[in-house]
């Protein structure tokens, strides 16, 4: 019962892929020539001193470690392979487009930190780790799942490739597909054409919840306006029952 998504699929996409923006610290042997923090250009490639830009986009840090030990030797700057470290110092934002079976389908931002949270230790630390750039948290930025996704089908386009996930697995804290987001990535939610209550609970991709407006018009008056008094807000989680909505604002 694998479903529609593909384990292949969710295995090519896996891993810390650099994107646009992304900021990385590179170190070769001992030479100082093209140590420093370097960040991926808007084409999606790296950029250092004397050699060719090499593209990073999409890619695994060891796939452009790989690439640069190649233009060093290629270039007569090393006979043979030095050692070479590229490390993600700091993942940007990253911007991606949301159709389909959600409830506010739009291009969405994820994975920004916002200025008052960031964490100086983290900043001057080397590495970086990111769960805000997760296909999860697009989802849910763009409303979160309708009750008719079928989210067993959920696709995300990338430099033309079409991959087909099933995240089923979210409902019951399996999160083996949650891959990270590029910029520039397509998402697509199908949909079932039917309305599926074991959509309607809490999870990583629903809808973070529902608000309630609340108004004490109970009170005898002349008028609405006057009797509006003690206006109220809640939020309660999303799938919640009308009655449990009744019972909760103190109702019966």
């Amino acid at each position: 019962a694998g479903g529609k998504g593909s384990g292949l699929a969710a295995t090519a996409l896996r891993g810390e892929r650099l994107s646009r923006n992304d900021l990385v610290d590179i170190r070769i042997g001992d030479d100082e020539t093209f140590n420093g923090d370097y960040v991926v250009s808007r084409d999606g490639t790296i950029k250092l001193p004397f050699l060719s830009p090499v593209r990073a986009q999409g890619r695994l840090t060891s796939d452009v470690e790989n690439d640069i030990a190649s233009l060093l030797i290629a270039g007569d700057f090393f006979a043979e392979r030095p050692r070479i470290s590229v490390r993600v110092a700091d993942f940007a934002s990253v911007t991606v487009g949301v159709a389909g079976a959600v409830f506010e389908p739009r291009a969405v931002e994820i994975g920004g930190t916002p200025g008052d949270q960031v964490d100086s230790r983290r900043q001057a630390a080397l590495g970086a780790s990111s769960e805000g750039r997760n296909l999860s948290a697009a989802l849910r930025a763009a409303g979160g799942v309708r009750p008719d996704a079928d989210i067993s089908a959920v696709e995300v386009r990338r430099n033309g490739s079409l991959y087909t996930l099933d995240m089923r697995g979210v409902f019951e804290g399996r999160n083996a597909v949650d891959i990270m987001l590029l910029t520039g990535d397509e998402i697509s939610v199908p949909s079932r054409q039917c309305f599926q209550e074991d959509l309607m609970r809490p999870s990583p991709i629903s809808p973070p919840g529902v608000s309630m407006f609340l108004s004490n018009l109970t009170q005898p008056a002349a008028g609405n306006a006057v009797s509006a008094v003690g206006r109220d807000v809640r939020e309660v989680p999303y799938g919640t029952r009308y009655l449990q909505a009744v019972i909760n604002t103190n109702c019966v």
